[in-house]
């Protein structure tokens, strides 16, 4: 399943004046957390090893990481089974893009003129974690089908 691509914002409401790759910091976010929680599918986490400790050393950034590694998407196959359960109930919901919005574009004109800086990145981290943990919470509390 693809949750999300690139091409998907760069047409449409995409403010003229941005550059394109502004289309991809929201991705590059949720992309840069997967792989710092390594939350990656195992073919990427072996496949990608490198540029991924790069990216957590902050030798490589995640918008270039995204392009690199990703191919400015988010795709089931990118992600272990349990980050693939989260994303279809969370980034699938729009609900990630709300908390990206509401957290980092609060006083810009669009949220996608939120810069792919490392102090933004960090924020989305923290919320991201804490989205993660709730959901992960729930599915121990929901009862086994008989």
């Amino acid at each position: 399943m693809k949750y999300d691509d690139a091409k998907w914002h760069a047409g449409g409401d995409f403010p003229a004046h941005l550059d394109p790759e502004h289309a991809c910091t929201h991705i590059a976010f949720f992309m840069g957390w997967v792989v710092l929680r390594k939350l990656t599918s195992e073919l990427f986490l072996q496949s990608s090893s490198e540029q991924f400790e790069k990216m957590i050393t902050r030798k490589l950034d995640v918008l270039t990481m995204l392009h690199q590694t990703f191919d400015d998407k988010i795709m089931s196959d990118y992600l272990n089974d349990e980050c693939d359960q989260f994303a279809a109930h969370y980034y699938e919901s729009n609900d990630y893009f709300g908390d990206y919005a509401d957290n980092l574009a609060e006083n810009l004109d669009s949220p996608y003129s939120v810069d792919a800086t490392w102090e933004n990145f960090e924020r989305m981290v923290k919320i991201l974690d804490a989205r993660f943990e709730q959901w992960r919470s729930k599915q121990r509390d929901r009862p086994l089908n008989p």
